[in-house]
C-alpha cells in the first residue's frame, strides 16, 4: 500500500505584517469577536466587521476558551536552545495572565497548531509537530493536568482535524483507512473507528490509490474541520470548502459548497487547500475563512491570503467579503 505520509508544508515567503487599516465591512452585523495571527506571528484581536483591531500578543495559532475571555496560542522559541521549541500558552484578552500550558514530552518537537478548546474547558487539542511514521498527530492538553494526551487506537492516529459538538458529547476526527483519510462523528472517548463516517472522499486533497506510483504517495485527507454551534453542520477545508450533516440533524447546508473560495484549479489547492483555517460566528450564520494564495513557484504567498466572511444565512451560501490580509489563522468567539 503506497505511503500516506501527507505533504510537507509549502515554503514561506516573509511579509510584512497586515495593515492597521479595515477593508470594507460587511453589510450584515454578526456577533462575537475574531482572533487572527498574521504571517510576521502577531495575535490580534478584531470585530467580524474588520473593526477594532488590537494587538494581544506574539505567537500563532490562537483560538478562543469556551466562555470567550481567554485565548491559547502556540509560542515559539527561536533562540535556538529548547528542542522543545513550541508549547502552548493561554493569555486574557486584556494581555493580561500570559501562562504556560502542558509542555511537548520529549520524543515530540513539540505544539504546532491549535485546533479546538472543548467546552467544559477540560482539553485543547493541538496538532504535534512530529509523529509516529512522520504524521502530525492530534493530541489533547488537559487544562487541569496540565499533560497531554495522545489519541490511538492501535494503528489509527487522528491527523489534522478534532473538534467537539458544543454540550461536549461528541467530536469529528480524521483517520485512516485503505484509500485515504476520511471524517468520522461520534463519541470520543470510544474507539475512532466506531463513530459514523461524514466524508468519502468528496473534494479531498491529495491523490486518489490509482494516480500513485513509487515512492510517496499523498493520499487524499482534509485540511481543516469545524462544527457548527448549532450542531447540525461540518464545515470542511479540502479542494473546496464543504457541508456534512451532523447524523440526526436536518442542516439546511448539508451537500453545499463555497465557489468563491480560492482557485480549485491550482494544482497547489490539490496538495494544500483552497483556505488554511475556518471557524464559525456563534449563530452558525457566517464563516471567517482564512483564504490560500501561492506565487508562481509553488510556495504560500501571505501577502495575498484574504481574511473572508461568508454569509449562509437561509441555509445558502452567500458572497464571501474580505475584511482583512496577511492572516493565516483564525477563530470566532462562542458569545
Amino acid at each position: 500500500m503506497p505511503t500516506a505520509t501527507p505533504l510537507p508544508a509549502p515554503t514561506v515567503t516573509a511579509t510584512p505584517p497586515p495593515t492597521a487599516t479595515a477593508l470594507p465591512e460587511p453589510a450584515i452585523k454578526y456577533p462575537g469577536k475574531l482572533v487572527f495571527q498574521t504571517a510576521t506571528d502577531e495575535i490580534y484581536l478584531m470585530n467580524p466587521d474588520g473593526s477594532g483591531r488590537t494587538f494581544l500578543t506574539k505567537g500563532k495559532s490562537p483560538i478562543f476558551s469556551p466562555e470567550g475571555r481567554r485565548i491559547a496560542y502556540v509560542e515559539t522559541d527561536n533562540t535556538g536552545t529548547a528542542i522543545n521549541a513550541n508549547r502552548l500558552m493561554t493569555i486574557n484578552l486584556d494581555g493580561s495572565n500570559r501562562q504556560p500550558l502542558c509542555p511537548p514530552p520529549t520524543s515530540y518537537i513539540g505544539v504546532g497548531n491549535l485546533l479546538r478548546w472543548s467546552p467544559r474547558d477540560r482539553y485543547i487539542a493541538a496538532i504535534m509537530t512530529v509523529g509516529r511514521d512522520g504524521l502530525p498527530p492530534v493530541a489533547n492538553c488537559s487544562v487541569t493536568a496540565k499533560t497531554i494526551n495522545y489519541n490511538r487506537d492501535n494503528k489509527n492516529e487522528y491527523l489534522l482535524i478534532f473538534d467537539w459538538t458544543p454540550d461536549g458529547e461528541n467530536a469529528i476526527w480524521q483517520i485512516f483507512d485503505k484509500n485515504g483519510f476520511t471524517i468520522y462523528y461520534g463519541d470520543p472517548d470510544l474507539s475512532p473507528t466506531s463513530g459514523t463516517r461524514l466524508t468519502n472522499y468528496q473534494y479531498g486533497v491529495g491523490e486518489k490509490p490509482e494516480e500513485c506510483g513509487q515512492g510517496i504517495c499523498i493520499l487524499q485527507h482534509y485540511m481543516f474541520a469545524r462544527i457548527s454551534p448549532d450542531s447540525k453542520t461540518v464545515a470542511t477545508i479540502g479542494t473546496k470548502i464543504f457541508f456534512v450533516g451532523i447524523p440526526g440533524q436536518n442542516s439546511p447546508l448539508q451537500g453545499k459548497a463555497l465557489d468563491d473560495i480560492g482557485d480549485p484549479t491550482n494544482p497547489n489547492s490539490k496538495y494544500f487547500g483552497v483556505a488554511t483555517r475556518l471557524a464559525w460566528s456563534p449563530d452558525s450564520q457566517a464563516l471567517a475563512v482564512v483564504e490560500s494564495a501561492y506565487d508562481s513557484s509553488g510556495r504560500y504567498n501571505y501577502a495575498a491570503f484574504k481574511l473572508k466572511i461568508v454569509n449562509l444565512s437561509g441555509g445558502t451560501p452567500g458572497k464571501s467579503t474580505v475584511i482583512s490580509d496577511n492572516v493565516v489563522s483564525v477563530d470566532w468567539s462562542s458569545q
